[in-house]
């Protein structure tokens, strides 16, 4: 599936912390709905965080804020909004989980996850639909061949990288692969073919029935 690195501008009390505090970090680095809103926690790293904790405790969209651990220049803040901010909306209504941490830099939000291409594009829709502003830093694919292919499949593929069988020029041929499995070539053929069709399918975002 598609890794995806993105960074999206929220607007209000964030975009004004940039501007105030520059030099200031903030990671979210959890959330979860509560009944009265999101709940969530935040790590502040400043040369005096207790003024980014007063910046974040005086926005209009916090309800309330509270201190759960403090260092000498980081803190861990929790934190009540009343409301679901849009980005946070958008990832929920088209099933996108968030990946903590989460980092606030220059006023955008950066990102990261795999999700499907039909759930990223839902996302991106969906935050077009509410005038969010966002940009796709990256897109990268992500296989993990312990779950696209089995475990013959994955054992036929490792051979063959590891004999040369995919460098050019060739290194071992598929007779010689086959005789190193012990296998006919039909079977080490027919193996390498469906394992190599699932890869590529995966790759190009087409669904593996």
């Amino acid at each position: 599936m598609p890794h995806v690195k993105m960074k999206v501008k929220p607007g209000g009390s964030l975009t004004e912390l940039a501007r105030e505090l520059p030099d200031a970090e903030l990671r979210f680095v959890a959330s979860w709905p509560a009944e009265d809103g999101l709940l969530g926690i935040a790590e502040v790293q400043a040369a005096t965080p207790e003024t980014v904790a007063e910046f974040i405790a005086e926005a209009p969209e916090i309800q309330s804020t509270e201190v759960l651990h403090r260092e000498q220049q980081r803190l861990l803040l929790q934190f009540l909004m009343p409301t679901d901010p849009a980005p946070h909306h958008a990832a929920l209504s088209s099933e996108m989980l968030p990946q903590f941490p989460m980092i606030v830099r220059n006023g955008w939000i950066i990102s990261e996850t795999t999700v499907s291409h039909d759930r990223l594009a839902q996302y991106k829709a969906e935050l077009d639909a509410a005038g969010v502003t966002y940009e796709v830093i990256s897109l990268t694919q992500s296989l993990d061949p312990t779950t696209l292919l089995t475990d013959r499949q994955h054992q036929f593929v490792t051979e063959a990288i590891e004999r040369g069988y995919y460098d050019n020029p060739r290194e071992c041929s598929l007779t010689d692969l086959a005789a190193a499995l012990d296998v006919n070539k039909a079977t080490a053929s027919g193996i390498l073919h469906r394992a190599e069709g699932r890869i590529i399918k995966e790759f190009i975002g087409e669904p593996i029935v």
